[in-house]
């Protein structure tokens, strides 16, 4: 596959195993620079640019693969199939003239740990030309029921952080953090077995006897905190959270909880369920804007799921949001290319349509608040 056969780069990071929750102190923060990438590593690639190896090592979990297999990171996707299409539109929207090495983005793994001692499988991403000393906003990715370990938001993340919005290129070039809620290190969300997924995803947004998901918030602002502390040039005080859709669960507990720095959030295709079950309850704090973009025919999105969740934003004092819905045959997922060729495509597809429409009021919304300038 001729979308394979790209160099790959790494950014070293440092990851530290200290104790990560909402009162840790700074962590070690990670040195900009390239390398060449031994093919045994174990993170995915590097943002966009690829390694030489069997798309199909990417779809099996590393237990599964033959031992000669060149990749030895975690699964990140679910067939060949979808493999090729992402590789195919990372291209075409990051580098319509070919792949070039000084145009890539850096990128690295960054392993943090909750208060508890659970480990987190983070990936940081820097535009190429970061340069010591240098701030920047930044935006964290909140995973999709498959978890962070997945090929689309390593494309995203190489977009956002050189400034490239819908394949045009802006000046609003920022850092990435793909952040981790599961606790996934080898990329068990793409089992077909669910239990154990389900076991999880459950216990976290589970509400407790107060009505709030305590859990889920946990473990948002251990990622906030990470993010903050741990990263190297991230402006603190311009932070988006962009969520796709269980990260849709994440966005909602932020716009309750009002932490600062984070200016904006916004949902592509988010599912909101078990927030009946949670307290609605008045709030205030940091001002905060969000998008929600929304498939009216999205079989994972309650009606009485998506009421309430505008009842509660309508009770946040502060924040500013919107609703954008698509109708028409549009299901879950729309955001992603690979769904066109998804084995339940009544239940997830692609819509080329909403996707910029998303993508632009997201990313307007995140230069609007979070580049003052």
């Amino acid at each position: 596959i001729e979308a394979l056969n790209f160099l790959s780069l790494v950014m070293v990071v440092s990851q530290t195993n200290a104790n990560v929750s909402a009162s840790h102190g700074v962590g070690k923060a990670p040195l900009i620079h390239r390398e060449t990438r031994g093919s045994t590593s174990p993170p995915l690639v590097p943002e966009c640019l690829l390694l030489t190896f069997d798309p199909s090592e990417l779809c099996v979990a590393p237990a599964e693969r033959p031992a000669d297999a060149k990749y030895k990171g975690p699964r990140v996707i679910k067939t060949v199939k979808f493999t090729e299409v992402l590789f195919q539109e990372w291209k075409n929207e990051c580098y319509p003239d070919g792949v070039d090495e000084n145009l890539s983005s850096l990128g690295s793994p960054h392993m943090y740990t909750s208060e508890t001692g659970g480990n987190y499988y983070g990936h940081i991403v820097y535009p190429p030309d970061f340069q010591e000393g240098e701030t920047l906003p930044g935006i964290i990715i909140f995973q999709t029921g498959a978890g962070p370990r997945d090929l689309y938001f390593h494309w995203k993340a190489d977009a956002f952080a050189r400034g490239i919005h819908n394949g045009i290129q802006t000046e609003h070039r920022c850092i990435v953090f793909i952040a981790d809620t599961f606790g996934d290190d080898r990329g068990w969300g793409w089992d077909n077995d669910k239990t154990y997924y389900n076991t999880v995803r459950k216990d976290i947004i589970t509400t407790n006897s107060q009505g709030i998901r305590e859990k889920l918030r946990k473990h948002s602002l251990l990622c906030i905190d990470t993010f903050k502390n741990e990263v190297k040039g991230v402006d603190r005080n311009n932070i988006a959270a962009f969520g796709w859709c269980f990260g849709g669960q994440t966005v909602l507990e932020l716009a309750r909880m009002r932490v600062p720095g984070i200016k904006c959030g916004a949902t592509f295709h988010g599912v909101f369920d078990g927030i009946t079950h949670t307290k609605l309850e008045e709030t205030s704090g940091t001002p905060l804007s969000i998008a929600i973009c929304h498939a009216n025919s999205d079989p994972f999105c309650d009606l009485e799921d998506l009421e309430f969740m505008k009842k509660q934003l309508n009770k946040a004092a502060g924040v500013e949001w919107m609703f954008h819905e698509f109708g028409g045959p549009i299901y879950h997922g729309f955001t992603n290319p690979s769904h066109l060729y998804h084995p339940r495509p009544n239940f997830f597809n692609y819509s080329k349509a909403a996707t910029e429409f998303s993508m632009r009021v997201a990313l307007e919304l995140f230069v609007r608040t979070c580049f003052p300038n």
